[in-house]
């Protein structure tokens, strides 16, 4: 936390604030009511259905053709990872998903493909028009934000990007497995 919040760390440790005045009055619910915890929450697996809309221009950026570096911290964090990613024998896959790009960003992307060529990482750049026109995103109506898709770009995204791992990796079937009963759950409940 120390190291990812340069500013106001209070609110991101826990639920310490709402707790460390009455430690004598702390219930079961205190430590059960964590987001992570909560079944909504759990249901999505990390994702936030986002319903609302905004009209964004579709960016072009293949006139940056400079590079930038990644900030030092970014970058000492990047080789932590990429370290640890070999030493413990796992494939390393960078991808980026679909938003509103600048010019710095794809700069740094540039970087980024840099770096992963040289290490022989994989760098999957989801950012440029041909991947937009692949998975038929429409920045006029698939978009929550200039940050985020709505539930309509992110069904579309996460079908490209289901196809794409599926297509480079095997993974092993995990239905009726102990343990994955929660993702079974999420299926049944999504209709699927």
């Amino acid at each position: 936390m120390y190291t990812s919040v340069q500013e106001e760390q209070s609110h991101f440790f826990l639920g310490f604030t709402e707790y460390h005045s009455r430690y004598d009055q702390l219930t079961t619910e205190d430590f059960q009511n964590f987001v992570w915890n909560r079944k909504t929450q759990e249901r999505w697996k990390g994702y936030t259905p986002l319903n609302r809309h905004a009209e964004l221009t579709e960016p072009d950026m293949s006139h940056v053709t400079t590079s930038q570096e990644m900030t030092e911290k970014s970058k000492e964090y990047f080789e932590k990872v990429v370290e640890l990613t070999k030493k413990e024998g796992i494939t390393l896959a960078l991808i980026s998903g679909p938003y509103l790009l600048e010019e710095r960003d794809q700069e740094v992307y540039n970087f980024i493909g840099q770096l992963a060529e040289k290490d022989g990482l994989l760098f999957w750049n989801t950012n440029t028009p041909a991947h937009y026109r692949e998975m038929g995103l429409d920045f006029s109506t698939d978009y929550a934000d200039h940050a985020h898709l709505n539930e309509a770009g992110g069904a579309k995204y996460t079908a490209y990007l289901g196809k794409w791992l599926s297509q480079n990796y095997s993974f092993p079937d995990r239905r009726g497995q102990k343990g994955y009963e929660s993702w079974e759950n999420q299926l049944m409940k999504s209709g699927e």
